[in-house]
């Protein structure tokens, strides 16, 4: 018998409960390392910022996800309201991250980092990572004919 692969719903739940359990650990990180780094370099305020408004978008959106994922494992075709505005968060969440990226210096950790900086850096490269996978599982989701 060939292996079972997940189907797209199953990947995209995966990749939510991976969002929603790197938020609450990265948000209170940006936030103490903004405040103890923050004079020293004034763009952690940008990450910490940033993080706030993409958790922020991040949690309407996966209740948004939510909906649909429920109408297609029940079969139905999603309410297109909720298809064109998970399109739409697709675009201020990755214009977010990349604002993210650009105030974190690319996540790359200065040689004089503590721990917590170099945690959050390397947190937040995993979360544009698990993000992105998850718009693209999302918008191949949204794109095929039936949900259109």
């Amino acid at each position: 018998m060939p292996p079972k692969y997940p189907s797209p719903a199953q990947k995209l739940r995966l990749r939510q409960q991976e969002l929603r359990e790197a938020l609450p650990f990265l948000t209170p990180l940006a936030h103490k390392v903004a405040r103890v780094h923050g004079d020293h370099e004034p763009r952690l305020r940008e990450v910490r910022d940033g993080l706030d408004v993409l958790a922020e978008r991040l949690t309407t959106h996966l209740a948004r996800e939510e909906r649909v994922l429920d109408a297609l494992a029940l079969g139905v075709a999603p309410d297109s309201t909720d298809a064109v505005a998970m399109r739409a968060d697709h675009v201020a969440m990755l214009a977010v991250l990349a604002r993210i990226r650009a105030a974190a210096a690319d996540f790359v950790v200065p040689d004089w980092a503590c721990g917590s900086y170099t945690r959050l850096m390397q947190g937040l490269e995993r979360l544009e990572g698990h993000l992105s996978q998850q718009v693209d599982l999302e918008d191949a989701e949204l794109s095929r004919p039936t949900h259109a």
